[in-house]
């Protein structure tokens, strides 16, 4: 989907990486990805979305508490011999 800017720079200032990148658009869309406050002027991108008010901001909590265990995994694997396994998922 295509996240609002809001969403976008809360991910990258909340992240614990000195660099994040937010990538949109990529792999199936779901469309327009409103903040809370944009339900309020119901401008086109939010009557079109298909997503309810509040999920932007639970993308963002679900993508900061993978970006965190993603840092506590490479931490721990740093101090062992054990490979790490990255599966894909989704909290949010």
């Amino acid at each position: 989907g295509e996240i609002f800017v809001e969403l976008g720079l809360a991910i990258k200032e909340g992240s614990p990486y000195k660099n994040t990148l937010v990538l949109t658009l990529a792999n199936n869309s779901i469309g327009y990805i409103p903040n809370k406050d944009a339900f309020q002027y119901g401008a086109y991108e939010v009557e079109v979305s298909m997503i309810a008010e509040g999920e932007g901001e639970k993308l963002v909590e679900s993508s900061l508490g993978q970006l965190q265990d993603m840092k506590e995994r490479l931490l721990i694997a740093n101090s062992s011999d054990e490979p790490i396994n990255f599966k894909p998922y989704c909290r949010f």
